[in-house]
């Protein structure tokens, strides 16, 4: 081998290992950041931090460590509180700016909703089998937080009181039916609601679904029920409202889309 060609080889060889590195390293960061980068990132976030909330002490973020986000490109940490369990916070830095979660997630009580949401949602579901039907495949509720002030509602770090709670609750409940039909549904609603009422827990709608027993499921036979209001269990006619109810949400949405007016020759 001649010694021009043993030194391109060589060359080449070089140039393929700096190449096979610096394609590693930006798969490296694209998922785990940069490491100047995030310590850019750190700087600037406790800087906000001791700006913006310098005068709490509960707050623990000084040794925490930036994470990135490889989805959104975001560098962030995750505040916590000595003092508080709701008090959990998300401070974000991306491009030299910086933003935090703190209105959201405890100034308009999103930590305590989702806390207070988790812990009713498993309370109940172990009640329901218990107490209302062994049938119960699952449970979920959401509180109804339309239009309400959810800082003046909920209270950061406050217990769970199932018959005091801070608002109503949409219930939706999934029970085993080896033959699933209208009539069973209106007779699990009510069943449902006469235990809801006699636990003192405040339900704004219900939704049912009866579906087959077993993991393997024919969700073609299942029976279902969307956003019942609970006020209108009680009443006589409560087997039509079901009905009719069932009957508009089965209706496609056949409203027209709107057009927007031709423009007028000048």
């Amino acid at each position: 081998m001649s010694k021009g060609l043993n030194i391109a080889l060589r060359v080449g060889a070089a140039v393929l290992a700096v190449a096979i590195a610096a394609a590693i390293f930006m798969m490296a960061t694209s998922f785990y950041g940069d490491p100047v980068r995030a310590l850019r990132a750190n700087k600037a976030i406790n800087a906000h931090l001791a700006a913006v909330y310098g005068d709490r002490d509960d707050l623990q973020y000084a040794r925490g460590k930036v994470e990135y986000d490889f989805k959104m490109g975001d560098y962030y940490k995750v505040v916590t509180s000595s003092d508080s369990e709701d008090t959990s916070f998300t401070v974000y830095y991306a491009r030299g700016a910086v933003r935090d979660t703190f209105d959201s997630d405890v100034g308009e009580r999103f930590n305590t909703i989702i806390r207070l949401n988790n812990a009713l949602q498993d309370e109940l579901e172990e009640m329901l089998r218990a107490e209302y039907s062994a049938s119960v495949k699952n449970c979920m509720c959401d509180f109804d937080l339309e239009g309400k002030d959810t800082a003046a509602l909920f209270q950061l770090d406050m217990p769970l009181d199932m018959k005091n709670l801070p608002c109503a609750v949409n219930l939706t409940v999934y029970l085993a039916q080896e033959e699933p039909a209208q009539e069973q549904l209106v007779e699990r609603l009510t069943a449902l609601d006469d235990w809801v009422r006699a636990k003192g827990i405040a339900v704004n709608s219900y939704s049912i679904e009866l579906e087959q027993p077993g993991e393997e499921v024919d969700y073609s036979k299942s029976v279902i029920l969307y956003d019942f209001p609970a006020e209108q269990v009680r009443r006589g006619d409560v087997a039509q409202l079901v009905r009719e109810k069932m009957e508009r949400d089965s209706l496609p949405d056949t409203k027209e889309p709107e057009v927007a007016p031709a423009a007028k020759d000048d």
